[in-house]
């Protein structure tokens, strides 16, 4: 916790930002900064509070909101009536997921497929932190089906990485987006 106060009003701004999961470009957009400086802040973050990675900084931004420790615990309040399920202090995760066939444009074998549903997955994998893989439509040429899903803590956030990636794959010009399916469940769903 004393690493916490030795950070600088921009660097504790930076580690919410972190938090909240923007990228470094929509940092640097809401901040007016270069991405360079950002990452400067990153770096400066990670050396202060001994992180290994982005998840670690998420980590330490919500240990420094709920004064936990280790943020990744579960905290299980008993139950108030026999029969009934402990109440917990959070709502569980949210798993979400999209499937999205796609009819690609000037494709005439299953090589020139790949090279253009490759670089997709891979660009969705990067840019937006989700798995992604092609599952449908393998031998076909022209036509193809990705899954991506996620993780979230918070619905909201799931929702708005799905309406990302529909967004970013409707504007590639190689493809036309067919048609999307999607599905938002929570842990605690029976």
């Amino acid at each position: 916790m004393e690493q916490v106060a030795q950070l600088t009003r921009r660097e504790s701004a930076t580690l919410d930002a972190v938090a909240r999961r923007l990228t470094n470009g929509e940092i640097a957009s809401e901040f007016h900064v270069s991405v360079r400086t950002v990452e400067s802040h990153i770096a400066s973050l990670r050396r202060k509070l001994g992180a290994g990675s982005r998840m670690d900084l998420i980590a330490a931004a919500q240990s420094q909101r709920t004064g936990s420790r280790r943020p990744w615990t579960r905290r299980i309040l008993p139950a108030r009536a026999a029969g009934r399920r402990p109440e917990r202090d959070d709502q569980g995760m949210w798993i979400g997921w999209v499937e999205l066939y796609l009819l690609l444009g000037d494709v005439h074998s299953l090589k020139q497929k790949r090279s253009v549903v490759r670089p997709l997955v891979t660009d969705l994998r990067r840019t937006f932190m989700v798995s992604a893989a092609e599952t449908g439509s393998l031998d076909l040429h022209r036509r193809a089906g990705l899954g991506v899903s996620l993780v979230a803590a918070d619905s909201q956030h799931v929702i708005d990485v799905l309406d990302k990636v529909e967004d970013y794959v409707a504007r590639r010009p190689e493809l036309d987006l067919l048609s999307a399916r999607r599905r938002i469940a929570n842990s605690d769903d029976e």
